[in-house]
């Protein structure tokens, strides 16, 4: 299955109670790509370095964790096993340089994750 993926974001609204991802993060680029998922009929999931794949509408707490490249391999598994229920086949990301700060890990762990998992996977530059 295709699905748009985007990096979850440090901005977050801070309320106790869970709350949808989709309005978690305050983010106007996963908004964005969430809305162009939408208007192409083509799922989305967040990446989150806490909780990994995320759907819109999954419920999740305030947190405040950056993915680390010491992280990756001990995270891959998580994606992995989320992994048999999304049934990825196909990844777009929609992402900011590499170059930003904190961004490395995650293009490294999508990668990696795509390879190991046979998926085809793209970035594009998402710089709004």
């Amino acid at each position: 299955m295709k699905y748009y993926c985007t990096i979850c974001s440090k901005g977050k609204r801070k309320d106790k109670e869970l709350l949808p991802a989709i309005e978690r993060y305050l983010s106007s680029r996963i908004k964005n790509i969430y809305q162009e998922a939408s208007s192409q009929n083509v799922k989305f999931l967040i990446f989150s370095g806490e909780y990994g794949f995320l759907y819109p509408h999954n419920l999740i707490p305030f947190y405040d964790h950056l993915l680390s490249k010491e992280e990756v391999e001990s995270f891959l598994p998580i994606l992995k096993k989320q992994n048999l229920f999304l049934e990825i086949t196909e990844l777009e990301c929609f992402m900011r340089k590499m170059s930003v700060s904190g961004w490395e890990p995650y293009y490294t762990i999508l990668r990696r994750f795509s390879e190991e998992e046979n998926i085809k996977i793209s970035f594009n530059l998402y710089e709004r």
